[in-house]
């Protein structure tokens, strides 16, 4: 839903569609083929999760920044983080050499683990003109706000509805009124 009177510059950090994706392995039981033998059938599914106030401010969304750029998600496909993030951090800057000795190799990695947290936290943080853009509610997922939004535009489209009746309604008595007095005083 697209709300056309919404054009000033908001941040994805307060957005209730800014959320993590993680995808998980789920059982679904074990299958008999011929011969007798089992195995275990497996499906994966996608699951989104709200992201917390914190996280939302710093960037740090996962573990590891590498985590955090993979999993970070607009559920309404509106914007794409890992672009935005490799304007701001090229992906060759954030190549570790293989020939470091490991005690600089560990320093290199937490700085490159640094730098891609703080262009996180600055690609989510950037003011930007978004129609999908919806007020975040703290302890409500990405699909919890969707019915949310749902819900109010189906109250604003009732409100508006029985406005429209209302004026309707009392254009039509009013013009009754006046054809009765006319044809009486007639």
């Amino acid at each position: 839903m697209r709300w056309p009177w919404h054009r000033r510059k908001v941040t994805c950090a307060t957005c209730g569609y800014f959320c993590r994706m993680e995808t998980r392995r789920v059982w679904l039981g074990q299958s008999e083929h011929f011969g007798g033998s089992k195995s275990d059938q497996y499906e994966e599914r996608v699951v989104f999760h709200e992201v917390d106030p914190v996280a939302r401010q710093t960037g740090t969304i996962s573990r590891s920044a590498w985590w955090s750029l993979r999993e970070v998600r607009c559920f309404k496909h509106a914007a794409q983080y890992a672009l935005e993030v490799a304007d701001i951090l090229p992906p060759e800057q954030r190549e570790v050499p293989n020939d470091l000795e490991p005690s600089e190799e560990a320093r290199r990695l937490r700085e490159v683990d640094r730098q891609l947290h703080e262009a996180i936290a600055r690609t989510i943080n950037t003011p930007r003109h978004c129609d999908f853009w919806f007020c975040y509610r703290r302890g409500y997922g990405p699909e919890l706000h969707r019915d949310l939004e749902e819900r109010h535009r189906l109250e604003w489209s009732a409100r508006v509805w029985n406005v429209a009746a209302a004026l309707a309604g009392a254009a039509i008595g009013g013009g009754l009124t006046i054809l009765a007095a006319w044809l009486l005083a007639g």
